[in-house]
């Protein structure tokens, strides 16, 4: 799987994974009954060595990297 994103900051294109991790976000009830979207999401290095940011954190369409709950459900 080709894994690539754009660094916030200087806008490069970002291809090196750096590393993998699970968020548990919770979404609309299904059936009255709360429901939880299981997300891996990637962290990537950006390889601009002017850039102030090293790592960055892959952009969720549904929610910011602090949410907990989706935008539809806020």
């Amino acid at each position: 799987t080709v894994h690539e994103d754009k660094c916030p900051v200087c806008e490069s294109k970002v291809t090196e994974l750096r590393n993998t991790y699970h968020r548990k976000i919770q979404s609309i009830p299904i059936r009255n009954k709360t429901t939880y979207l299981d997300i891996i999401a990637y962290k990537y290095d950006c390889t601009n060595k002017h850039c102030e940011r090293k790592i960055i954190m892959q952009d969720l369409p549904f929610a910011l990297a602090s949410q907990r709950k989706t935008d539809d459900l806020n």
